[in-house]
C-alpha cells in the first residue's frame, strides 16, 4: 500500500524541524511531500520538496477547486487540508492514500499502526488535522463538496479568511459521520495539551477520553513514540502513532540527531536519554505534576491570562 503525506508550511520552520525530518526518515515505506517557500537541502530520500509560495498555492487552489478562495495567510492552509488530494493531485498519482500533517509533531512507527488498525478498511484514517489520511480515489477526494448538517460547508469555509476547522469537527468529520463513510476515529496519538505547562494528553476535547498519570513522560526511541508512566507503582509503556506538541515553542535539539537512538520530550525541550533507566523520581523531575487541583487552575485561569497576553503582544 502506497502512502504519501503532504506537509505545507510557509515561513520559518519550527525549531525542532530536524526531529520532524528524522521521524520521516524512520518511516521509509511512507513518502512525504514537503510544500514550502523555505530553501532546504539534504532531505531524507522519502521526503520530496515542492518549492512553492503561498500566492502560488492560492492560485493552484483557485484553479483546481474552481473558485476564488480566501487562502491568504499560512494558517488558513489548515482549512484546505481535506482538499490536498485535489490541489496536489498531479503529485499523488499511484498512491493508495494521501495524508495531511502538521510540523509541531514527531511521527512514530506509521506502518505498524496502519497494519495494526487496518488502514485499508477506512476512507478516512484519524480524526484531527495533525495527521489524517484519505483514500486516494475520485469519490473520496470529492466528498468535501457534500454539505454537512452541522458545521461549515466548503464554500463558507474556503471563502472565509478566518480559520473554521473545516479539516476537523467543523467540516470534513461531520461529512464522514453524517454519511456513514468508513472513518477511523480512535485516539491512538499523543495530543499534548497547550493549556498546562507539563506534558499531558488533552482531556477536554470532544471525543477525548484520555487518562493522564501523576508520573508520566514521553519519548522517541528508534522510530517509535512512547509514554512511560507509573500506575500503582508499576512502570508501564504505551506506544503512539505520533506526538503532537500543539504549537509549543521548544528549543532546537542540541545533540546530533543522527547518532541518538532515544530522547525524552519535555516542556523544556529534548534530552538524549536511555528510557529504560527512567525511575519514578527522574520522571517527576522532568515532567513534574503539582496535582489535579493545580492543573485545573492552570488550565482555566492561568491559560486564559496567557492567551490574553499573547493577543495583546500581537496588537
Amino acid at each position: 500500500m502506497k502512502v504519501c503525506i503532504i506537509g505545507v508550511y510557509f515561513g520559518k520552520l519550527p525549531s525542532f524541524f530536524p526531529l520532524w525530518l528524522r521521524s520521516c526518515a524512520c518511516n521509509p515505506s511512507v513518502d512525504f511531500l514537503l510544500v514550502t517557500d523555505q530553501a532546504l537541502s539534504e532531505l531524507p530520500p522519502n521526503v520530496h520538496l515542492l518549492p512553492m509560495r503561498l500566492s502560488e498555492m492560492k492560485a493552484l487552489a483557485d484553479e483546481t477547486l474552481g473558485m476564488e478562495t480566501a487562502l491568504t495567510t499560512p494558517y488558513k492552509c489548515c482549512d484546505f487540508k481535506p482538499v490536498y488530494g485535489v490541489i496536489f493531485a498531479k503529485w499523488l498519482s499511484g498512491y493508495d492514500y494521501w495524508g495531511c500533517c502538521d510540523f509541531d509533531m514527531i511521527f512514530g512507527d506509521l506502518a505498524s499502526f496502519f497494519e495494526r488498525f487496518h488502514l485499508e478498511n477506512y476512507d478516512k484514517f484519524l480524526p484531527l488535522g495533525h495527521l489524517a489520511l484519505y483514500r486516494n480515489t475520485p469519490q473520496c477526494n470529492a466528498r468535501y463538496r457534500l454539505i454537512p448538517k452541522s458545521g461549515n460547508s466548503y464554500l463558507a469555509s474556503f471563502t472565509n479568511p478566518n480559520t473554521t476547522q473545516f479539516d476537523e469537527l467543523g467540516g470534513i468529520n461531520a461529512i464522514y459521520l453524517e454519511n456513514g463513510f468508513p472513518f477511523f476515529r480512535e485516539r491512538i496519538f499523543a495530543d499534548i495539551s497547550k493549556s498546562v505547562r507539563r506534558l499531558m494528553l488533552v482531556e477536554d476535547y470532544p471525543d477525548a477520553h484520555e487518562k493522564n498519570y501523576r508520573d508520566q513522560i514521553f519519548f522517541w526511541e528508534n522510530g517509535k513514540v512512547f509514554r512511560a508512566f507509573y500506575e500503582k507503582n508499576e512502570r508501564k509503556t504505551e506506544e503512539f502513532i505520533y506526538i503532537h506538541l500543539k504549537k509549543r515553542n521548544l528549543p532546537a535539539p542540541v545533540f546530533d540527531i543522527e547518532k541518538i537512538a532515544c530522547y525524552l520530550i519535555t516542556a523544556e525541550g529534548f534530552e538524549p536519554y536511555n528510557a529504560e533507566a527512567l525511575t519514578k523520581a527522574e520522571i517527576r523531575r522532568r515532567n513534574r505534576s503539582y496535582g489535579r487541583l493545580a492543573e485545573r487552575f492552570e488550565r482555566g485561569v492561568v491559560y486564559r491570562v496567557r492567551k490574553k497576553l499573547r493577543r495583546l503582544k500581537k496588537k
